[in-house]
């Protein structure tokens, strides 16, 4: 493993040379001319559409039994992206006939094939709104026609040629000339292609998964690389790296959590979501700042007309939302969250089971307006909320054993989004943001108390220009700048609350050593990123070098302990780092591709780990290289399986010094290590006949050094197989059942040898063996789903069980001993647990 990389030290010159560096940068990305929206001159005229695009092969969506039973027609509206060689690499829902409808429409269109358009005499990617009717006939269906790519059909009186069987191309001569008034075709960017390694999912497919409760998000621990996270905490485990190292964004504005506490709930309500990606490593250099991965949930956009809605209610919790048009400019969506949770449990079990999988309680909500200034550049005002508190006591008769605790997280975000979409189907976004962040914990156990507070004020903007200079050439640029000052208030045991690499064990008391500390910090980086996609082969190969550049400032109020009343003294450290990123795609066949990627990611230290007294000032970024391969074969048009290898190295990882009595501000050191590695498969089926589902299994270990000279031990969070298997299929008549199957490797713990008898403070200290040399034993669930959907006209009640654990397996979650320590036993997690909930939308 390589060395930790020793952060660069900066003089005030060599600072400011940085600083001014990053701003240049941003003024070079600001003087990219937009295209004015005044009529285009002669010099700079707007590209004329000379050939639209004309169906070549045309796929017949099935029929939902359940709506022709019930004589049911419809309408879907679509929007779909035609790439410059004719293939759908976009297909969205813009007005919705109900989810069977909507999802054979989808998979039809997906396979259809086109002669692409020409935009001045040469092929090029477009988007066209698509109507997709559904008629019911009483004779024998005959051969489909291929349908006019209007937003509209002809009528049967309309001149021009009719459409002939089975998908031929349209007779007669193609029109040219300027886009006409009826037909919805604009120029697109080019394709914002995803991470070459990464999964994504629709919200429609998300919310019918079993296990989630409805919730598109929570589809994200069900996805390849995903470790299970320890039950009630709801963090992301991927890829073997720690939970605060994989970076969440919404619309590309960074949130500090997916899921509220427990796990049980995300924080976005998911009729605002369109999708969710996951790329476990080897991301692209327009996001940063995280060693781990890289969740990026997509809005869905607001262009319905009209008044819409949900309603909806289980065991977890209560929502609502709207959203509706103002007129054909203005347009917004509200969306609330509460949970009921603690309310409801007592009524469903008589076991204590807050005492050791704490019950949250939390809320969330989300509200955005659009406004269109034109056809091509739009506003977009957002914010959101969330919170969550959670409470528990562990009585005992002894009071050293009595335990209370108590946590809580609240945050906000508001954002103005400026997008505008050039006449050369370029798109320039520029996005700022901010918020605050409260975190709390606090704790005693016996007579030792813990407590940690932390408020942060948060800025952001990021800024973005894609364009398509030449054909076979797609670059992006853009600016991605944040800044945070964290406040923070520290006091009780030295060692609570605990860090990964602590040898302990569940309720092992805290060291009775206690301090205090008040500090605060900023951290603030501004970071200039290119990358660029090169086609080569006639689009069969694409080539995605990167590189982002980013100059980062930590400061802090104290660079030593308070002593009576001696001054505080600040400390500053800058650190500059650049980042190359590559990623190689090659569609060997139509069947078969691989990729590659290679990238460096730096992540700056937790503003918690700054202290004087409980960690150090004199903490810098962290390193980490990825490096990943991968293939995918595509059995059929709907089946695919793919494999991929990875491997991750990280340096500078803070770790608890090794010496008992650790120097002046020098609790933690920068000289952790660790690596992760493994394959993964992932075989995935779409939604196709009302069927789609995935299997995806992980082989992987996670390693940790603490110090150069110390021994490799497992990480906290290793779990070597992980393997989860989802299906859902809708057998007609508006009912659907699901199922999820998850099997994981317990995490490691270090065994417990002895004991000893601690006379000072009354109690039994553990003697331990190797370092997490042991693990929990495996998790082992399946969870089942049932849903029943009812439309009437314009509107559907859906009711469904989603039944958690429906073997009611005790599924062993943390090692406990005895209070000698001469006995072991396991705490288990919850019961089966039955949630019986309801969504009414119009």
């Amino acid at each position: 493993m390589s060395r930790p990389l020793a952060p660069r030290r900066m003089d005030a010159r060599t600072l400011g040379l940085a600083i001014a560096t990053a701003f240049s940068a941003l003024s070079a990305l600001a003087a990219v001319p937009l295209p004015a929206s005044a009529q285009p001159t002669p010099t700079n005229a707007a590209p004329r559409l000379t050939r639209p695009p004309r169906v070549l092969q045309f796929v017949e969506a099935p029929y939902p039994e359940a709506e022709k039973a019930a004589g049911r027609a419809a309408s879907v509206v679509l929007r779909i992206g035609i790439s410059a060689t004719g293939t759908v690499d976009l297909v969205e829902v813009v007005e919705s006939a109900g989810p069977a409808f909507d999802a054979a429409a989808q998979e039809a269109v997906r396979r259809f094939l086109f002669e692409p358009a020409e935009i001045d005499g040469k092929p090029a990617a477009i988007r066209i709104h698509y109507r997709y009717d559904f008629v019911l006939r009483d004779e024998p269906p005959s051969p489909a026609p291929a349908p006019d790519p209007l937003p509209e059909p002809p009528a049967p009186d309309d001149d021009g040629p009719p459409p002939t069987p089975d998908g031929a191309p349209l007779d007669g001569p193609a029109p040219s000339g300027d886009v006409p008034d009826d037909l919805e075709i604009v120029v697109t960017a080019p394709v914002d292609r995803k991470q070459v390694v990464s999964s994504e999912i629709s919200a429609d497919e998300g919310r019918r998964v079993a296990g989630t409760q409805g919730d598109v998000l929570k589809i994200v621990e069900n996805l390849p690389g995903v470790g299970r996270a320890t039950v009630g905490t709801g963090q992301l485990v991927v890829w073997g790296a720690a939970p605060q190292d994989t970076r969440v964004y919404v619309d590309g504005v960074r949130v500090p959590l997916l899921y509220h506490h427990g796990g049980l709930r995300s924080v976005v309500h998911s009729d605002l979501v369109r999708s969710v990606e996951l790329s476990p490593g080897g991301y692209g250099s327009p996001y940063g700042r995280g060693l781990g991965g890289l969740v990026s949930v997509q809005l869905r956009p607001l262009e319905d007309d009209g008044f819409h809605g949900a309603v909806a209610a289980d065991l977890l919790d209560a929502s609502a939302m709207v959203r509706a048009s103002v007129d054909e400019t203005w347009r917004f969506a509200v969306a609330a969250r509460r949970s009921h949770l603690d309310a409801l449990l007592p009524a469903f079990t008589s076991e204590d089971v807050g005492v050791l999988f704490p019950i949250p309680r939390y809320h969330d909500g989300q509200a955005r307006v659009t406004h269109a200034l034109s056809d091509r550049s739009s506003v977009e005002l957002g914010g959101m909320l969330s919170g969550d508190f959670i409470d528990r006591t562990v009585q005992s008769a002894d009071p050293s054993q009595r335990k209370r605790e108590s946590r809580s997280v609240t945050w906000n975000r508001a954002y103005l989004r400026y997008r505008h979409d050039a006449d050369d189907g370029a798109v320039v976004t520029v996005t700022p943001w901010g918020g605050t962040e409260q975190t709390s914990l606090t704790n005693h156990f016996g007579g030792t108390p813990a407590s940690l507070t932390a408020s942060t004020t948060v800025l952001g903007l990021r800024a973005s220009y894609r364009g398509k200079p030449r054909p076979f050439l797609s670059t992006t640029v853009g600016l991605d700048a944040e800044a945070a000052r964290t406040t923070l208030e520290r006091a009780g045991s030295i060692t609570a609350p605990p860090r990964e690499g602590d040898i302990r064990v569940f309720g092992q008391p805290p060291s009775d050593q206690i301090n205090v500390d008040t500090w605060s910090t900023v951290i603030a980086s501004a970071a200039p990123f290119a990358e660029a996609d090169l086609a080569l082969f006639g689009d069969r190969v694409h080539v995605i070098p990167g590189l982002r550049f980013e100059p980062y400032v930590i400061s802090g109020s104290r660079r030593t302990p308070r002593e009576g009343d001696t001054p505080s003294i600040g400390h500053a450290t800058a650190d500059i780092v650049l980042e190359p990123r590559l990623a190689i795609t090659a569609d060997l066949s139509p069947r078969v591709r691989v990729k590659a990627a290679y990238g460096l990611y730096h992540q700056p230290p937790q503003p918690e780990d700054l202290s004087a007294v409980f960690g150090s000032p004199l903490l810098s970024t962290a390193s980490a290289h990825h490096v990943l391969v991968g293939a995918l074969y595509r059995l059929t048009t709907t089946l695919s399986t793919e494999l991929t290898a990875f491997y991750s190295a990280s340096s500078g990882l803070p770790a608890r010094s090794p010496l008992p009595a650790p120097l002046l501000a020098e609790a933690l050191v920068p000289d952790g290590r660790g690596r992760a590695y493994g394959v993964q498969i992932l075989v995935r089926k779409e939604i196709a006949s009302g069927f789609f589902g995935w299997i995806t299994y992980s082989l992987m270990r996670s390693e940790r050094q603490d110090r150069p000279a110390s021994r490799v031990r497992l990480f906290d969070y290793d779990q070597t197989h992980v393997l989860t298997a989802v299906a859902t299929y809708e057998l007609g008549w508006g009912v659907e059942l699901g199922a999820r199957f998850r099997l994981a490797s317990g995490m490691p713990r270090t065994p417990v040898v002895g004991a000893t008898y601690d006379a000072q403070r009354d109690l039994y200290q553990p003697v331990f063996g190797p370092q997490n040399t042991e693990r929990i034993p495996a998790f082992v669930q399946l969870d089942a789903r049932a849903a029943k959907r009812f439309r009437f006209g314009s509107t559907e009640l859906e009711i469904y069980l989603d039944v958690q654990n429906v073997t009611h397996r005790s599924n062993p979650e943390e090692i406990v001993y005895s209070y000698d320590y001469g006995e072991k036993g396991f705490i288990t997690g919850l019961p089966i647990l039955p949630s019986l909930g309801a969504r009414f939308s119009w």
